[in-house]
């Protein structure tokens, strides 16, 4: 009789295992399913030479975030990326890739000499009021030589502030395929448009604050940034206008928080020079 109870109990826990780890699969395919739709709906693979400035931004050979090239020795990306990996590691661990659209086999590999964080910025902020001029530049230990595969970003001018020429915009990145999933092996485009801060902000539901120096990026349907595409560029009529601040997971309706170029044209040419 034990026998028989034993064995019953045995079939019973193999049923729950093989039920758990079918609808685990199940899950798992919904949201590359959902990532394929959204794709195909207006995520786009793209090739270095078309927008030359992206970088990607490693901790000890993995991606972390995005970045733009501003200058021969300078780099624009998210200041709360490179702070939390400064926390855990040293500057001498961040890399810079450029000139490669598949960061896991090409590219020319750059080493980070000095982070400059906005004057402006607050450091280790739980992000509520703490959002404002949240960008960083990296500068390297070499120049970067231009060619077609490197080139500066188009940034704006002082006196032309073009993110208002745009509602419609584009996004460009790596980021993760789908939510907890793995990251792009290519460079992606995605098609965007600026949504009203205010409304932006009531959907965060008060978790985070939308400065006036910030802007938001929404997308389509089943789209939108994950979690590796801060640092990413936002363009308007080839000019960068932002970079990406805060992202929610992927296949949601929530906007993404960029921070905007113009509102600090001032600081970043005090890194960099005119």
């Amino acid at each position: 009789m034990a026998t028989y109870m034993t064995m019953q109990l045995v079939c019973i826990s193999v049923i729950a295992f093989v039920i758990t780890a079918v609808f685990a699969f199940d899950r798992n395919r919904d949201k590359e399913i959902d990532w394929k739709w959204a794709e195909k709906a207006n995520a786009t693979s793209i090739f270095i030479e078309d927008e030359p400035y992206i970088v990607s931004i490693q901790n000890q050979g993995t991606h972390i975030c995005s970045g733009v090239i501003i200058d021969k020795r300078y780099i624009l990306t998210n200041a709360r990326c490179v702070e939390m990996c400064q926390e855990r590691s040293l500057v001498k661990n961040i890399t810079v890739l450029t000139g490669t659209d598949t960061f896991n086999c090409s590219g020319f590999t750059h080493y980070v000499e000095k982070i400059y964080y906005h004057t402006n910025y607050t450091k280790k902020s739980q992000y509520v009021d703490g959002l404002a001029h949240n960008i960083a530049i990296l500068k390297l230990t070499t120049n970067i030589e231009f060619d077609d595969f490197r080139k500066r970003a188009w940034m704006p001018y002082f006196n032309h502030n073009y993110r208002y020429q745009c509602n419609n915009v584009t996004t460009i990145g790596w980021g993760r395929l789908y939510r907890d999933g793995p990251v792009s092996s290519v460079l992606q485009i995605l098609s965007s448009y600026q949504s009203d801060n205010t409304l932006c902000e009531k959907n965060y539901r008060r978790e985070f604050s939308v400065s006036n120096t910030d802007f938001c990026v929404s997308y389509g349907y089943n789209a939108g940034t994950c979690h590796c595409d801060i640092g990413s560029p936002v363009i308007c009529q080839g000019f960068v206008v932002g970079i990406i601040s805060v992202c929610v997971p992927c296949n949601v309706y929530y906007p993404s928080i960029a921070t905007e170029i113009h509102a600090n044209q001032r600081w970043i040419r005090s890194i960099i020079g005119s």
